[in-house]
């Protein structure tokens, strides 16, 4: 009888580290898919710079073979600015903000018309950055234009008839892609100083442009 007993007691014992056994193995597997993210504390909307109290540190686990959503840093997110509305809980990744330097409190949103052969739509999305290059129209434009230009693009680039082909304008944030219902860009958005709006809007019309992807 108390042979019987002491194999109960090991068999007992046995399972008993057979199922701590199994824990550990499935909490290896899990930890070996296991990702650190940053999440937003609250709602916050597009253009909010980053503050530490916006964000919570986050792990999540992923089954085998699936890839799991890459956040920056915390060091790398603070003083980014959004590049749309994300949600409480809601997963901040690269593609979630764009470097806040880039952008300064006086800048302007210009709307340029687009078409298959000045962008390409399909290698530039919303929160890239991207030079533009314009190539004005020489017979449009007077001596006092260039000298208009040139002042207001001092800093960025300089446009000097008969020597310089053209204008390069660069770092400029794209904000929004308008699309038309087959998906062709039409109108590119981009984020750009005060100090060269107008410079920009008046290029438009008198010059070819292309943009330039990073």
């Amino acid at each position: 009888m108390m042979k019987k007993s002491i194999y109960i007691i090991i068999a007992v014992l046995l399972a008993a580290v057979l199922t701590i056994v199994q824990a550990a193995i499935a909490k290896s597997a899990a930890r070996s898919n296991e990702t650190t993210v940053f999440v937003a504390t609250d709602d916050y909307g597009k253009g909010t710079v980053l503050q530490e109290s916006y964000l919570r540190e986050l792990v999540i686990y992923t089954d085998k073979g699936d890839s799991a959503p890459i956040s920056p840093g915390k060091d790398s997110l603070v003083g980014m600015t959004l590049t749309g509305d994300v949600e409480k809980g809601g997963i901040i990744t690269a593609a979630s903000v764009y470097d806040s330097s880039v952008n300064r409190g006086d800048d302007r949103y210009v709307a340029l018309k687009v078409d298959g052969d000045n962008f390409n739509a399909g290698c530039m999305s919303a929160g890239d950055i991207v030079d533009i290059y314009f190539l004005p129209d020489f017979n449009k434009l007077e001596n006092y234009q260039i000298v208009w230009l040139n002042e207001m693009l001092v800093g960025y680039s300089r446009f000097i008839k008969g020597k310089s082909p053209g204008i390069l304008i660069n770092d400029l944030y794209i904000n929004h892609i308008s699309k038309t219902a087959g998906d062709q860009a039409e109108y590119v958005s981009v984020c750009v100083p005060k100090q060269v709006d107008e410079a920009i809007a008046f290029l438009e019309q008198i010059s070819e442009y292309e943009f330039i992807g990073r």
